[in-house]
């Protein structure tokens, strides 16, 4: 479960567009990090990442 969770962390570090997006509605990095928020694009490759061990 962890796994996923830095899976979609990352992809939402990495998506200047989401972010900007939370930014606006108010969500600044510590309440990103608080509620541990992610991303998950429509092609996000978490089974590939997981089955892979993939680390960023």
């Amino acid at each position: 479960m962890q796994e996923a969770a830095d899976f979609y962390s990352h992809q939402l570090k990495h998506n200047k567009q989401v972010l900007n997006y939370l930014e606006q509605r108010g969500f600044d990095n510590d309440i990103i990090k608080h509620f541990k928020l992610g991303y998950a694009p429509k092609a996000s490759h978490l089974s590939r990442y997981l089955m892979e061990g993939t680390k960023f």
